[in-house]
């Protein structure tokens, strides 16, 4: 099972529903200058392309990402190092998307930007840390 050092769920318009970090003590990107610049790109590359964006690479870690077709089209985004096979990666986050969409089915239709809503998401992302 591949080790996640961030976890982001994102919509299409740059909203963040939901975001962990393995360390919490270590600073990172506001989560929603992050959302807004990922979704951007995101969609850049789609339409310019006609293709999705599956991870971005930096020189120690990467961002892999699926994207769904419901609710905003949300985006469901891991950082990892390197080291972790982008195969595997896909494969929970694909099981992690189903969970969220499952789970937050009732919430999703109504939600009007409240981050808290999706808060007792973490408990099904304790094996990635």
């Amino acid at each position: 099972m591949p080790t996640f050092l961030e976890f982001w769920i994102i919509d299409r318009n740059g909203i963040t529903l939901y975001h962990q970090k393995r360390n919490k003590n270590v600073e990172s990107i506001n989560k929603n200058l992050f959302s807004g610049f990922v979704s951007a790109f995101h969609d850049i590359i789609n339409v310019s392309s006609q293709e999705n964006v599956e991870s971005i690479k930096f020189k120690n870690s990467k961002l892999i990402m699926i994207p769904t077709n419901v609710y905003e089209r949300l985006l469901f985004i891991a950082r990892t190092d390197q080291k972790e096979k982008d195969k595997n990666v896909r494969k929970e986050l694909n099981k992690l998307s189903k969970i969220f969409l499952n789970e937050f089915n009732e919430e999703l239709k109504k939600w009007v930007g409240d981050m808290d809503t999706f808060e007792t998401f973490g408990k099904y992302l304790i094996p990635y840390w």
